[in-house]
């Protein structure tokens, strides 16, 4: 063998070696991409869970609800909870955007947060009025698709 043979056998070599670290890369990146979602969408459903949560465990908050669902007069420090609630709220759903708006979540997921929003609209008034008048303090916020159901909220 000569020595231009013994080095097109490297060059393959190495070209195979390159290919394959290439592969490698891609497998591990995509591995990461998976598991930062899977992170992500835990931590906001994490965040939702508090929510409900503060509903379960707390009797005087649900009663709050309760009263707002019916309507009720609020006092000061009850609109002042279901202003903090609804935040609560809208922070999620700012997160969501945030992280569909990243590809940290997956578009099926931020379906169903946009489904939700629609939900706390039509089965929370009060949450809903809150955080309409929340997300008029922001325009920006306006303009994305989990907030829009807030948006075209009216006063009827």
């Amino acid at each position: 063998m000569n020595w231009n043979a013994i080095g097109a056998i490297g060059e393959i070599l190495a070209a195979i070696a390159v290919f394959a670290s290439l592969l490698y890369l891609a497998i591990q990146i995509r591995s990461n991409t998976n598991q930062s979602r899977a992170m992500m969408t835990h931590g906001l459903e994490k965040e939702y869970s508090g929510i409900l949560d503060s509903v379960i465990n707390n009797p005087q908050f649900a009663e709050l609800l309760a009263k707002s669902l019916a309507i009720e007069t609020l006092s000061s420090s009850e609109e002042l909870q279901l202003r903090a609630y609804s935040n609560k709220f809208l922070n999620i759903y700012n997160a969501t955007e945030a992280a569909f708006e990243n590809r940290q979540i997956s578009a099926d997921y931020y379906e169903a947060m946009c489904q939700d929003a629609d939900r706390v609209v039509r089965e929370y008034p009060a949450i809903a009025k809150e955080a309409r008048d929340l997300i008029l303090q922001f325009p920006e916020l306006s303009k994305k698709k989990v907030f829009k159901p807030f948006t075209t909220l009216t006063d009827d």
